[in-house]
């Protein structure tokens, strides 16, 4: 079968819960060819799927971070949008409740900002791994998508 450029990448990320869409984005912002396969018509993982959407506890003593990264950036986004509640009755939480609608934005965002293609609403049906150290990965729509890393 011959594969066209668009579905050539550098990366493949299959899953677009907080650990997958961090991966893609930064691969996406070190200059890679990024593709994202979510089988969710959304990204979120199960914080939107599911609604467990709450974070623990980002700040270790209520004024430093302790997590940074993709999510050091995310969290901010969050805030400002007054999308993140991290006081109840004036109290810190020990866990930060989210805006499922507000934070799926930013994902998206966040994911176009890097140049990520996002594939949603698809699932990996079949992959071949080649002696050239590439995959094939076969989506359930049957398209094929070619990447150097998984």
């Amino acid at each position: 079968m011959t594969q066209t450029a668009r579905n050539d990448c550098d990366v493949l990320v299959i899953g677009g819960g907080p650990s997958g869409f961090a991966a893609a984005v930064a691969a996406g912002r070190m200059g890679a060819r990024v593709t994202l396969v979510e089988r969710h018509d959304v990204l979120g993982g199960m914080g939107i799927a599911a609604l467990v959407n709450n974070f623990c506890s980002a700040p270790k003593d209520g004024k430093r971070l302790i997590i940074g990264g993709i999510f050091g950036e995310l969290r901010p986004r969050l805030l400002d949008r007054k999308a993140i509640y991290t006081h109840i009755g004036g109290k810190l939480n020990t866990f930060e409740p989210y805006n499922p609608r507000v934070f799926v934005e930013l994902l998206n965002t966040m994911c176009a900002e890097a140049g990520v293609d996002l594939r949603m609403g698809r699932s990996v049906r079949d992959m071949q791994f080649d002696a050239d150290d590439s995959a094939a990965f076969t989506l359930d729509d049957g398209s094929t998508i070619r990447a150097g890393v998984v």
